[in-house]
C-alpha cells in the first residue's frame, strides 16, 4: 500500500496525560509514547498548566492548551481519547474529561482501591464507563478481569525501552474501541427493544434497523471528515 493509503488509515488520537516539563515517571511515559504514536497515528495532546517542553510533541503533535480551549469543542475532531492516569490526583479539566468522555484508559498503577478511596468518583469512569483499560500489572489485570468482565482489559509489559512495540499495541487497542464504540447506538436500540414480543437480536429485518444504519454511517462520515 502506498503512503497516501497508509495516511488515509491513520486513527485521529486525543491524549490526556502528564509531560515533560512536569517530573515523574508517567511523563516520561508520555513523552516517549507519544514520540512512537505519531509515527502512526494523528495525536492531539491536551494539556493543562504548562505547555510540552519537549519539541518531538510540540513539532509532531497538535496541542490544546485547556485553559484556552474547552475540550468539547476539539475532541470531536478525534476518533478515540486516550487517558493517561497518574497515581497523584487528577484535576481540573484532566478530570472532568475522564468523567465525561469515555476512552482507552492507561494505568500505571499496579493498585487502584488508594485512587478510588482518594477519588471515589473516578471509580465509574474507570471501572464501568471506559471503553477498555491498559495495565502493565498482571495482578491488576486478572482482579480487573474478575471483578468486571465485560470491561476489556489489555495486559502489557513494562514497556523498558521498547515504546515502538508499546505504541503499536496500543494502536490496536485503540482501534478495537472504536470499533465497539461505532456500535452504542444499535445496542442501545437493541436493548431499548429486547422487551418487544417477537424481538430477535441482530435480526436485519427489524422497522429502526435502516434508520439506525443510517444514523451510524452519518456518525462515521462525521468523525473521518
Amino acid at each position: 500500500m502506498g503512503d497516501g493509503g497508509r495516511e488515509a488509515a491513520r486513527l485521529r488520537i486525543a491524549y490526556f496525560g502528564p509531560l515533560p516539563p512536569r517530573v515523574g515517571a508517567v511523563a516520561e511515559y508520555g513523552e516517549r509514547l507519544l514520540a512512537e504514536l505519531v509515527r502512526r497515528a494523528e495525536v492531539g495532546v491536551f494539556v493543562e498548566g504548562e505547555l510540552p517542553s519537549c519539541r518531538s510533541i510540540t513539532e509532531r503533535c497538535r496541542v490544546y492548551d485547556l485553559a484556552q480551549v474547552h475540550y468539547r469543542n476539539a475532541l470531536f475532531e478525534y476518533d478515540v481519547v486516550l487517558h493517561s492516569v497518574p497515581g497523584e490526583p487528577v484535576g481540573g479539566s484532566w478530570r472532568a474529561a475522564l468523567v465525561e468522555w469515555p476512552g482507552v484508559v492507561v494505568i500505571h498503577e499496579a493498585e487502584l482501591e488508594k485512587l478510588f478511596a482518594r477519588e471515589p468518583d473516578l471509580r465509574r469512569p474507570i471501572r464501568e464507563t471506559a471503553l477498555a483499560l491498559v495495565v502493565h500489572s498482571p495482578a491488576l489485570a486478572e482482579r480487573l478481569r474478575t471483578e468486571s468482565p465485560g470491561m476489556p482489559v489489555f495486559l502489557f509489559e513494562p514497556p523498558g525501552d521498547r515504546f515502538d512495540t508499546l505504541a503499536a499495541a496500543l494502536l490496536d487497542v485503540c482501534r478495537d474501541a472504536l470499533d465497539r464504540s461505532a456500535r452504542w447506538l444499535e445496542l442501545l436500540f437493541e436493548t431499548a427493544c429486547a422487551e418487544i414480543p417477537g424481538f430477535i437480536p441482530g435480526e436485519r429485518e427489524a422497522p429502526w434497523r435502516a434508520e439506525v444504519d443510517e444514523l451510524a454511517r452519518l456518525v462515521d462520515r462525521g468523525r473521518r471528515g
